[in-house]
């Protein structure tokens, strides 16, 4: 969430996996990279359900700056593919899309060609309106401040009185 030069910005992507890639069809470039001296590869199993893991180069653990997103391009036919690839998606999720906004609709600028805003066409929903009246407004009312509590009420009466007999 914070720039720390002229085209790095920290983003939250707890628990993302390293993307491997290799020279392809595609021009792959690394989009995302976790910090150097703050992530590692764990070998063998992970377990993290007493503590949290340990880097151990003797078992095979590798340190070192990783990709967890790429973005791929390849030319077909005079128009430019364009492919994203991300080790965790949860940076997208409600959960974290907040602090990664300023990340995710460039992310879809991109993918679109750097036309922007995306148009995404729907049909209007069914039921958009709510028409009610004064007359409406106070049987609803009536409803709702005397009637329902009043059944629910008797309801309790009723059951009190069915387990005292019991």
């Amino acid at each position: 969430m914070k720039h720390d030069g002229d085209d790095t910005v920290r983003i939250i992507n707890a628990g993302a996996a390293a993307v491997a890639f290799k020279d392809s069809l595609f021009k792959v470039s690394p989009l995302l990279l976790t910090s150097e001296n703050r992530s590692w590869l764990k070998a063998g199993d992970l377990v993290i359900d007493s503590a949290a893991p340990v880097f151990s180069p003797e078992q095979g653990d590798v340190s070192g700056s990783f990709a967890t997103g790429i973005q791929l391009t390849r030319k077909i036919n005079h128009k430019e593919q364009r492919i994203l690839v991300f080790g965790d998606v949860d940076f997208l999720s409600n959960l974290r899309v907040g602090g990664n906004l300023f990340f995710v609709i460039p992310s879809y600028s991109w993918l679109n060609d750097n036309q922007f805003p995306i148009y995404t066409p729907h049909p209007p929903a069914r039921d958009n309106f709510l028409k009610i009246g004064p007359q409406g407004t106070n049987i609803e009312k009536t409803m709702y401040i005397w009637i329902v509590p009043a059944l629910i009420l008797l309801a309790g009466i009723v059951i009190l009185i069915r387990r005292k007999r019991k």
